[in-house]
């Protein structure tokens, strides 16, 4: 099976995705990501869902950014 997101590890990820998708794969962000993760394109109204799934997956979210209705957020692996 091929997988949609690649085996090799990065410093930083940066995604404009939405919740929906967020949730599908924060395991898989988690699992490439060494430093760092950002993510955007997601409503606020989802905020609690993501921190949520976020944190079920080893990723803590450190920063936040809101334009509107939107949110954009800075997370790191294991709660660093």
């Amino acid at each position: 099976m091929r997988r949609s997101i690649v085996s090799a590890s990065f410093d930083l990820v940066l995604a404009n995705i939405n919740a929906a998708t967020i949730a599908q794969l924060a395991g898989d962000l988690r699992r490439i990501a060494r430093r760092a993760v950002i993510l955007a394109g997601f409503r606020d109204q989802d905020r609690e869902v993501m921190a949520g799934r976020l944190g079920a997956a080893g990723l803590a979210i450190r920063q936040e950014y809101q334009m509107q209705a939107w949110l954009a957020v800075l997370a790191v692996p294991g709660g660093r």
